[in-house]
């Protein structure tokens, strides 16, 4: 997939006519606050993810001088699907695919996109919520079924954590979480299996080898999850009760990350780790691509900090391999268009104060 062309209305600074994209990768130059992030936050936007931030308001997002007025993004998408998306923003996102309303569970099956923040660094540094993240965004885009079940495995868990602090029995709200936490781990456990392969794809952007691993949070070692969700649920369920939360099951996930049986954070410098964070991301769109048959769309902010000048090289070749769409941000202005000048399949867009020219 890809996105042809955009146009933004009181998003964010974005005040901007029709941009036509290159198919290839769209390297976005600008200073800080020149609104580069904002149009990868718009093109997440209408691919039915939200904002950036986790929770943040729509109305938020709208330009602050024009707080009264909706906002409007919309973009033509061509490739294995094509259309047309359009989103308002008041207070909600409401979305239209082909002149219809349409959920955004449902818009992301449309335009599959992988982002790349500074934010994302901690897929490997940072706590296992992060690359729980990670394997949501790809089970989202590779099932339909997979973000309903996860909101309703989440809403149980509440559940079962407010009864086992109030020293209720449970038992009926386990029964039906136990279905739900057993399909997720096998979801999960089917994504880190992709990703291993995809980081085959993208090897050539490693530092070294990398072996991962998915860790069922609370489970044990049986090869069937079930007999490992069971096992684990009856010998923790004591320890539930004294700890009243809830110790076992996709919420307590984590995706073991080793390079010659070291953890990565500390095999690795910062900017070897930024490659291998990336470069998950790369096997993540890789992972859709081979499931849904779709060409994701990437967007990276700001990839070129931390990188030395071989890391730059090794990442911008692994981009233009890839053959899909990407849109990428720097900073750094005369580096990064001198990078991509090297490149045909690119174009190199500014960005100044919100208005974007090529």
């Amino acid at each position: 997939m890809r996105f042809t062309r955009s146009w933004f209305r009181n998003f964010r600074n974005l005040n901007s006519d029709r941009v036509v994209w290159h198919e290839g990768v769209n390297l976005l130059l600008g200073v800080n606050g020149s609104g580069k992030t904002n149009v990868l936050e718009g093109l997440n936007l209408l691919s039915g993810w939200g904002p950036f931030e986790q929770g943040r308001a729509t109305a938020s997002l709208i330009r602050w001088d024009k707080a009264d007025e909706p906002a409007y993004l919309a973009a033509q998408v061509e490739g294995e699907e094509c259309g047309e998306v359009v989103a308002k923003l008041s207070t909600r996102c409401l979305l239209r695919w082909n002149k219809k309303g349409i959920r955004a569970g449902q818009m992301r099956q449309h335009i599959p996109i992988i982002p790349f923040l500074p934010a994302h660094m901690a897929l490997v540094e940072g706590s296992a919520s992060n690359r729980r993240r990670l394997l949501d965004t790809v089970g989202a885009l590779i099932n339909p079924l997979y973000a309903i079940y996860l909101h309703q495995y989440r809403k149980l868990v509440y559940q079962k954590s407010l009864l086992l602090r109030r020293g209720v029995d449970a038992h009926l709200v386990e029964r039906a979480i136990e279905p739900l936490a057993i399909w997720l781990w096998q979801v999960r456990d089917e994504c880190v299996r992709l990703l291993k392969q995809g980081m085959e794809y993208v090897k050539d952007l490693l530092p070294s080898q990398i072996d991962i691993f998915f860790i069922p949070g609370g489970g044990g070692d049986a090869k069937d999850l079930r007999e490992n969700y069971l096992m684990a649920r009856a010998e923790h369920s004591p320890k539930e009760r004294l700890a009243k939360s809830v110790l076992v099951g996709p919420h307590r996930d984590d995706v073991k990350l080793l390079a010659a049986d070291r953890p990565a954070v500390q095999a690795f410098s910062r900017g070897h780790r930024r490659r291998v964070a990336f470069a998950l991301a790369v096997a993540a769109a890789w992972s859709v691509h081979l499931r849904t048959g779709k060409k994701p769309i990437l967007l990276l902010d700001e990839i070129t900090a931390e990188l030395d000048e071989e890391g730059r090289r090794i990442l911008f070749d692994g981009l233009v391999k890839t053959g899909w769409q990407v849109f990428a941000t720097t900073a750094e202005l005369g580096t990064g268009a001198a990078f991509f000048s090297r490149y045909a399949s690119s174009a190199v867009y500014h960005i100044q104060e919100g208005l974007i020219r090529s």
